[in-house]
């Protein structure tokens, strides 16, 4: 999944518990979707908020997250582990 530009890209297998809480956040913000996914939320989160967005996640084994710029593709990995 990716955000409208294809700018921001994801992979996620997981959870998020909050992301109904987060989406609404987001759309009282201006944030529009076009699913009802925790995956899109994230994205969302990210463009919003950056890297204090993982501060916001409620998930599934939460233990470390980092974000990644890979300079390469010169786009930003987020890894949990």
């Amino acid at each position: 999944m990716s955000n409208s530009d294809k700018t921001i890209w994801i992979v996620f297998n997981g959870e998020i518990y909050n992301y109904r809480e987060l989406k609404r956040e987001l759309t009282a913000l201006g944030r529009s979707f076009s699913t009802n996914t925790d995956t899109e939320v994230i994205i969302a989160a990210y463009e919003t908020w950056g890297d204090a967005c993982l501060q916001k996640f409620n998930g599934i084994d939460k233990k470390t997250a980092l974000l990644r710029p890979r300079p390469f593709w010169n786009q930003a990995v987020l890894l949990f582990f």
